[in-house]
């Protein structure tokens, strides 16, 4: 996952075209991470996770008409980094061409942190998609990965509301 910000820098090309989109996008579109590869060529992910964590403030309160400052326990969501590793085996890494790179490119090009696409289900990136990054992003395939969400059933229709009962 990425800020807002480091997403639209990668992917909104300054002076884009505004005309109409020639290709429509197909299929799932691919996520934008911030990978590198380590010295024994597994692909590391930085992810951003969701922490809950509990913090005391200081809430100023009127009791018995004075102000009194209490302290109170209060739950947050804060995020913060971490890196996921998994095999680097299957990994291809190509140009937004299609041009694949070999390994020791691959190596050299993902040896630090680089901020890149992620193709979703394992198929090259489609042409629709391709023109929403800047020419030099690197596009990751890993074969037999699918991080496509599962699609949740849509929720069951509200009951029609019940009338207040009549006073009379």
């Amino acid at each position: 996952m990425l800020t807002l910000a480091a997403f639209l820098a990668l992917a909104f090309q300054p002076g884009a075209s505004p005309d109409p989109v020639e290709e429509l996008p197909t299929g799932p579109p691919p996520s934008i991470q911030i990978v590198r590869l380590d010295e024994r060529g597994n692909l590391v992910t930085q992810v951003t996770v969701p922490v809950t964590v509990t913090v005391e403030k200081a809430v100023t309160r009127i009791v018995d008409g004075r102000q009194v400052v209490e302290k109170v326990a209060v739950t947050e969501t804060r995020y913060r980094a971490q890196e996921v590793t998994r095999s680097g085996r299957g990994l291809i890494v190509t140009d937004l061409a299609g041009k694949k790179f070999d390994p020791k490119e691959a190596a050299r090009l993902l040896a630090k942190p680089t901020l890149v696409a992620v193709t979703s289900d394992g198929k090259p990136l489609p042409s629709g998609y391709q023109r929403l990054f800047v020419k030099g992003t690197l596009v990751l395939t890993l074969p037999g990965v699918s991080e496509v969400p599962p699609i949740a059933p849509p929720a069951p229709p509200l009951p029609p509301p019940i009338p207040a009962p009549r006073r009379g």
